[in-house]
Order: C-alpha cells, then sequence, then structure tokens
C-alpha cells in the first residue's frame, strides 16, 4: 500500500525543560571502606537535573559512574553530600 503524504499542520516542537531541578546533589562523595583501607570513588560532585532533561555518564571502569547513579537514587548512602 502506497503512503499517503502527511496533510496536517506540523506542531511545533516545545522544550519541556524546567528551571527548578529534579535532581541536586552539592558535594556529593562515596568513599568505600574495606580492610582498613578507603577508596573514594565520588569526591564532592554537583549536579543539577531539571525536568525534561537527558544526561549520560560516561568514563573508565571504576571512575564512579555506577556509586553516582545508585547514590542519586537513594540504593547506596553518600558519605557526604
Amino acid at each position: 500500500m502506497p503512503s499517503l503524504p502527511y496533510q496536517g499542520t506540523p506542531t511545533p516542537a516545545y522544550s519541556t525543560v524546567t528551571e527548578t531541578p529534579v535532581i541536586t546533589t552539592t558535594g556529593l562523595t562515596k568513599v568505600y571502606r574495606s580492610r582498613g583501607r578507603e577508596v573514594t570513588a565520588l569526591d564532592g560532585v554537583d549536579l543539577h537535573v531539571r525536568e525534561g532533561e537527558v544526561y549520560g555518564v560516561i568514563g573508565q571502569s571504576g571512575a564512579g559512574k555506577s556509586s553516582l547513579i545508585r547514590c542519586v537514587n537513594l540504593l547506596e548512602r553518600p558519605t557526604a553530600g
């Protein structure tokens, strides 16, 4: 079946980003302690995500990506922040 050309009026794009952050961290720090050693996964991270914004988190293995997401989602308790 051949497709028909669109005959409607295009809807203008609009921004769904608001000014008020829905996720905010200030000085987010996560330190893991094991067998007398400390490993700092996050050190003073400030993050402000507004409604409608989309972010990606990239970095090397062990850079703290999962720790950041787990702390923001309150799956892990941050050491500070």
